[in-house]
């Protein structure tokens, strides 16, 4: 159970009891009532998923993807989530890849790989996974246009699972961000 501090100089403080049966505190600041009421409902929830070792609700996992950096390394230091990591795009297409070898059958593999060097052309594989944004994703699709690939070929590369949002336009009902990578698997 999470619990809410007012301090005297008007900052909100969450208090809980962490995994490691340990109290813990996390500085919310200066902010209303019902945004610290909802950090201490996200981190209630966090705590029970971890505890029974059940997935995060896709309401916390939006949250989750939602908080600033600065936030989301405040939550990392009691250990309820991992810390964000600066992850590249060839990094990522690799690991992801790697982790469904035995899942996929050879054919499905070899367009995940094609599609993974065609990403890796067009964006670097040393770019932050994160600073892409709808735009970049627009013109990677017209950069596949413009070496000569039929329509079909794109879909192919554009709307194939895991990378078929790379390409959605999707904003989040906070402050106009640009959410890119939802999770889909």
């Amino acid at each position: 159970m999470a619990s809410l501090s007012h301090d005297k100089n008007g900052c909100i403080r969450l208090l809980f009891t962490g995994l490691d049966k340990r109290r813990k505190a996390i500085r919310l600041g200066r902010v209303d009532e019902s945004t610290a009421r909802l950090w201490r409902q996200h981190v209630e929830h966090i705590l029970q998923a971890t505890r029974r070792g059940t997935p995060f609700s896709p309401a916390t996992w939006e949250w989750l993807t939602l908080l600033d950096d600065r936030m989301h390394g405040r939550l990392a230091q009691t250990e309820l989530v991992t810390p964000r990591a600066d992850v590249t795009v060839g990094g990522w297409l690799e690991r992801f890849i790697s982790e469904r070898v035995l899942e996929l059958k050879p054919t499905s593999i070899r367009k995940y790989q094609q599609t993974a060097d065609k990403l890796n052309d067009y964006f670097q594989s040393t770019r932050e996974l994160r600073s892409i944004t709808p735009d970049d994703a627009s013109s990677w699709r017209r950069w596949l246009f413009e070496r000569g690939l039929s329509k079909a070929t794109i879909r192919t590369h554009c709307g194939s699972q895991p990378f078929n949002h790379y390409g959605t336009n999707r904003r989040s009902k906070h402050r106009g961000q640009v959410r890119l990578f939802t999770p889909i698997f």
